[in-house]
Protein backbone atom coordinates (compact mmCIF):
# COMPACT_ATOMS: atom_id res chain seq x y z
CA UNK A 1 0.00 0.00 0.00
CA UNK A 2 1.29 3.65 -0.98
CA UNK A 3 1.33 6.57 0.69
CA UNK A 4 -1.14 8.21 -1.57
CA UNK A 5 -3.57 4.98 -0.60
CA UNK A 6 -3.60 5.52 3.13
CA UNK A 7 -3.71 9.63 2.62
CA UNK A 8 -6.74 8.50 0.90
CA UNK A 9 -7.48 6.38 3.72
CA UNK A 10 -7.28 8.75 6.42
CA UNK A 11 -9.07 11.22 4.51
CA UNK A 12 -11.67 8.90 3.94
CA UNK A 13 -12.23 8.23 7.65
CA UNK A 14 -11.59 11.92 8.72
CA UNK A 15 -14.75 13.10 6.73
CA UNK A 16 -16.52 10.30 7.88
CA UNK A 17 -15.84 11.38 11.81
CA UNK A 18 -16.38 14.80 10.95
CA UNK A 19 -19.83 14.03 9.39
CA UNK A 20 -20.70 11.73 12.36
CA UNK A 21 -19.50 14.62 14.54
CA UNK A 22 -21.65 17.03 12.91
CA UNK A 23 -24.71 14.61 13.46
CA UNK A 24 -24.14 14.30 16.47
CA UNK A 25 -23.93 18.34 17.17
CA UNK A 26 -27.11 18.65 15.29
CA UNK A 27 -29.00 15.49 17.37
CA UNK A 28 -27.38 17.31 20.81
CA UNK A 29 -28.72 20.78 19.52
CA UNK A 30 -32.32 19.45 18.84
CA UNK A 31 -32.64 17.24 21.55
CA UNK A 32 -31.30 20.39 23.83
CA UNK A 33 -34.31 22.58 21.74
CA UNK A 34 -36.63 19.76 22.49
CA UNK A 35 -36.11 19.78 26.07
CA UNK A 36 -36.13 23.47 26.46
CA UNK A 37 -39.31 23.17 24.51
CA UNK A 38 -41.13 20.83 27.07
CA UNK A 39 -39.60 22.12 30.11
CA UNK A 40 -41.50 25.10 28.80
CA UNK A 41 -44.59 24.06 28.10
CA UNK A 42 -44.32 21.84 31.55
CA UNK A 43 -43.47 24.97 33.61
CA UNK A 44 -46.68 26.93 31.84
CA UNK A 45 -48.57 24.03 32.43
CA UNK A 46 -47.98 23.78 36.22
CA UNK A 47 -48.66 27.50 36.29
CA UNK A 48 -52.46 27.11 35.01
CA UNK A 49 -53.02 24.37 37.24
CA UNK A 50 -51.82 26.29 40.12
CA UNK A 51 -53.90 28.86 39.12
CA UNK A 52 -57.23 26.76 38.48
CA UNK A 53 -56.55 24.89 42.29
CA UNK A 54 -56.23 28.23 43.88
CA UNK A 55 -60.06 29.21 42.16
CA UNK A 56 -61.29 26.24 43.57
CA UNK A 57 -59.70 26.58 46.80
CA UNK A 58 -61.30 29.68 46.58
CA UNK A 59 -64.71 28.41 45.40
CA UNK A 60 -64.87 25.90 47.92
CA UNK A 61 -64.13 28.80 50.93
CA UNK A 62 -66.81 31.19 49.72
CA UNK A 63 -69.55 27.77 49.57
CA UNK A 64 -68.31 26.86 53.01
CA UNK A 65 -69.17 30.23 53.97
CA UNK A 66 -72.68 30.29 52.23
CA UNK A 67 -73.41 26.42 54.01
CA UNK A 68 -73.31 28.11 57.84
CA UNK A 69 -75.20 31.41 56.66
CA UNK A 70 -77.97 28.87 55.07
CA UNK A 71 -78.15 26.73 58.10
CA UNK A 72 -77.52 29.65 60.11
CA UNK A 73 -81.07 31.18 58.85
CA UNK A 74 -82.49 27.45 58.98
CA UNK A 75 -82.30 27.76 62.43
CA UNK A 76 -83.58 30.94 62.47
CA UNK A 77 -86.90 30.17 60.18
CA UNK A 78 -86.90 27.00 62.30
CA UNK A 79 -87.21 28.68 65.66
CA UNK A 80 -89.63 30.81 64.15
CA UNK A 81 -91.87 28.01 63.09
CA UNK A 82 -91.80 26.75 66.32
CA UNK A 83 -92.67 30.04 68.05
CA UNK A 84 -95.87 30.65 65.78
CA UNK A 85 -97.50 26.81 66.11
CA UNK A 86 -96.55 27.12 70.08
CA UNK A 87 -100.15 26.53 71.48
CA UNK A 88 -101.14 29.45 73.74
CA UNK A 89 -100.61 28.66 77.41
Amino acid sequence: MSIKHVRVIARSFWYRASVVEATDVSVSGKQNRLASEFNHRVAERTEELAKGHDGLRHKTGERGKIEARLLESEAVLQEAFYEIKKPEA
